[in-house]
């Protein structure tokens, strides 16, 4: 393997160049995850917001204190994704006439002879490659570190964000069950039929009436066998 070969360094570079641009679409392609985990933190963000506003969760409580680590970490882990997302420079190398054409006729100009363009065209597209993969290379090792924030930070957000989750849901669970009990209670007692005290009832004696006869007026009271009207 000859290392000072013009033709196998430009062979290198370009191998490297082709892989570090399928590097660079991969790492793009990472934000899939992240955007789940951010779809996963959307379900109940607002509602632990809320919660924080209408319970009256004290400054220094352990609820607030959750709840702005959550937004702390999340935080970090969306500027990492946005600058993850922010269009950069990509350096590629100019169309192949440009070399056999523009710059051969370049070269020419400057007096080189023809039997030495060739060599110097090599050197020229070799210089132009590494350039670029030089340039693509730490382009990608920054969107490499942003991505690996972006998802670490939201990781670390998760826990801060299901801790405040499970007070929240399980206060509401507790809510209902006020509720419930509120309302059976409410229930058993409109149910519940009034007692009657003995002492207080009016007992009515039974309207007797002869075989026959008629039946007397609403005011009228007649005595059991032989009782005279009144």
């Amino acid at each position: 393997m000859d290392f000072g070969d013009k033709k196998q360094q430009i062979k290198w570079n370009e191998v490297r160049l082709r892989d570090e641009n399928e590097r660079s679409a991969e790492i793009i392609g990472r934000i899939n995850f992240i955007s789940i985990v951010y779809t996963v933190f959307a379900v109940f963000s607002i509602s632990l917001f809320k919660f924080l506003i209408e319970e009256n969760q004290g400054f220094f409580s352990f609820y607030t204190f959750v709840f702005i680590s959550f937004v702390v970490l999340f935080s970090i882990s969306l500027v990492n994704t946005i600058r993850l997302l922010t269009p950069v420079y990509t350096a590629f190398i100019e169309e192949p006439k440009v070399f056999y054409t523009t710059l051969r006729e370049e070269y020419l100009s400057q007096g080189i002879e023809e039997r030495e363009v060739n060599m110097y065209l090599m050197e020229s597209y070799l210089i132009q490659l590494q350039d670029c993969l030089s340039h693509n290379i730490q382009k990608n090792n920054r969107k490499a570190k942003f991505n690996l924030l972006a998802i670490q930070y939201a990781l670390f957000a998760l826990i801060p964000y299901s801790i405040c989750a499970g007070i929240m849901l399980t206060n509401e669970k507790q809510q209902v069950q006020k509720i419930e009990i509120i309302k059976s209670n409410f229930m058993s007692n409109s149910n519940e039929k009034p007692k009657v005290d003995p002492a207080k009832v009016i007992a009515r004696p039974p309207v007797m009436v002869k075989q026959n006869a008629e039946l007397p007026k609403s005011n009228t009271v007649v005595k059991a066998e032989g009782g005279k009207k009144k």
